[in-house]
């Protein structure tokens, strides 16, 4: 047992993925990160004057106006592959001063970006127009974690009687501020249920699935598919749509990377085989 878990290990330290791939996730994140800065600025000036105070952490004062210019500057520059480690983490703890600020403000999503463009800072960036080449992978493996964490978290979070009752689609999904203003509350109510216990099962198993490399290639056109029915059936498109690109972020890694051989990876407890393999050795003796 421990040697598996030794083996695991370093296997993860010492995975490799594609740069063109992590340049993908790179400019993803970059992406959300523009988007929800536009998104957050009216919320947080609104709320400036009178802040809610989350007693975590001290903050020093720090005016919102000037925060937001080194937000959409270093996404900027993250989008473009700049000095990746400055301005993914610069990305990163503008998301969290924000999150800390005022608890209004508070959203899954900004602490989702916050976490993926701290590790994206980590993973190098990548480099989408030069010669693909592997890179080291073990903030990218992080990366992957999250978003499987985020939707397997998803779907158990929806285990309640009012969401498995069909109540928060019915009231949610279709409404006159929605692209698609379909209400789901015009559907006979065992489609509507059936539709609620479908998300559960769909959001876990796409957590799961996205590991398996035989159905990757579709659980990345249904996890496609749920983000696209998000934007179309919920009003806060704009909203969702940053949290696809955050979750789209890590769907090339997740088929780019690839953990370390046990011959290669470090911290190996395997005996290095003698040239001429075992039998070599019995022959010796």
């Amino acid at each position: 047992m421990r040697r598996s878990v030794t083996n695991g290990l370093a296997g993860i330290i010492g995975s490799t993925v594609g740069s063109r791939a992590l340049a993908c996730a790179r400019i993803a994140v970059a992406s959300a990160a523009l988007l929800k800065a536009v998104l957050v600025a009216p919320v947080v000036l609104h709320v400036e004057d009178e802040p809610l105070r989350l007693p975590l952490v001290p903050l020093p004062e720090i005016p919102f106006i000037s925060l937001f210019i080194v937000w959409v500057a270093a996404g900027a520059l993250l989008l473009l592959g700049f000095a990746v480690p400055l301005t993914g983490t610069l990305v990163g703890l503008s998301a969290w001063y924000t999150l800390l600020s005022d608890e209004r403000v508070y959203s899954n999503h900004l602490l989702l970006l916050s976490l993926l463009a701290i590790l994206s800072a980590a993973s190098g960036g990548g480099r989408l127009l030069s010669r693909d080449h592997r890179v080291p992978g073990t903030a990218v493996f992080l990366m992957m974690v999250q978003i499987s964490t985020v939707y397997v978290f998803a779907g158990l979070s929806k285990i309640n009687s009012s969401f498995l009752a069909g109540e928060i689609l019915a009231g949610q999904a279709g409404t006159p501020d929605a692209l698609v203003p379909v209400p789901f509350s015009s559907f006979p109510d065992t489609v509507v249920v059936t539709l609620s216990i479908g998300a559960v099962v769909f959001e876990v198993a796409l957590g799961i699935v996205l590991w398996i490399p035989r159905v990757r290639i579709c659980a990345i056109a249904a996890g496609i598919l749920l983000h696209l029915t998000f934007m179309l059936f919920l009003a806060e498109r704009w909203e969702f749509l940053g949290f696809a690109l955050l979750c789209f972020s890590t769907y090339p890694l997740f088929a780019s990377w690839r953990s370390a051989p046990r011959s290669a990876a470090p911290f190996s407890e395997e005996p290095p085989v003698p040239p001429g393999g075992s039998g070599a050795v019995r022959s010796a003796g």
